[in-house]
């Protein structure tokens, strides 16, 4: 359990108010909550921390197909967030449908490093990263015809730029690893609960999973999946 972060990683249903949705939704029976001592319910990135500890070649390959059969490719730039006095841009797509991304960029810009130096240390230790699951090198995968303004780069920027990179949370993690630093790991424990959250992560649970969602929130409110989307 020390590897999991509960309400990042996990939630136990059968802790505190979930019988009543969870029974309601019809993902349980009666007889299959009241038999069950544990009921968890994970992100993806929990569902990547448990797989991590099956070390079998099948559960890694069940891992890949997972992650890249429920993954989408279209970059979506949804607004800006303020995290420690500086506006980050909150992008999704790439990984996953709903799944928050983080420029390579922004992270140089939050660490206080230059962006050369946090591409030298990805493109060093590239081998501990997976394409398409810990990263995605944007010049690459959207190509000259994309806007790559709406991500906050100029026209000179793009042109210089031999990679512009994109992580996923796991990719974030992975990248931090390697800064050694303390100030380092306290700004990812920030970084990770304050913009890759549980919430987001959930945000595309079905209509009776939603009722879960609403009570871990604090929320006495029923909504539809588009009016909670409208709320994220």
């Amino acid at each position: 359990m020390d590897e999991f972060e509960f309400g990042i990683d996990i939630l136990d249903l059968k802790t505190g108010d979930y019988k009543e949705p969870v029974l309601g939704s019809g993902l349980l029976t009666k007889a299959e909550y009241g038999n069950s001592k544990n009921i968890y319910l994970l992100s993806e990135q929990g569902y990547m921390a448990l797989v991590s500890l099956m070390k079998t070649d099948k559960a890694k390959e069940l891992r890949k197909r997972f992650r890249r059969e429920s993954k989408i490719n279209e970059i979506q730039v949804l607004g800006t967030q303020e995290f420690m006095g500086k506006q980050v841009p909150v992008i999704e797509g790439g990984f996953g449908i709903g799944q928050k991304v983080v420029l390579a960029k922004t992270v140089a810009e939050i660490h206080e490093q230059r962006l050369d130096k946090v591409n030298e240390l990805i493109n060093n230790n590239i081998d501990e990263f997976e394409e398409g699951i810990d990263f995605l090198d944007l010049k690459v995968t959207l190509g000259k015809g994309y806007n790559f303004e709406e991500l906050g780069f100029n026209k000179m920027q793009v042109a210089k730029a031999k990679n512009i990179y994109i992580l996923s949370e796991q990719g974030y993690m992975c990248l931090i690893s390697f800064m050694k630093t303390e100030k380092a790991k306290e700004l990812r424990k920030k970084f990770r609960r304050e913009y890759f959250s549980m919430r987001e992560t959930l945000r595309v649970l079905t209509r009776e999973q939603e009722l879960v969602l609403d009570l871990y929130e604090g929320s006495n409110n029923v909504t539809t999946l588009q009016e909670k989307r409208r709320t994220i």
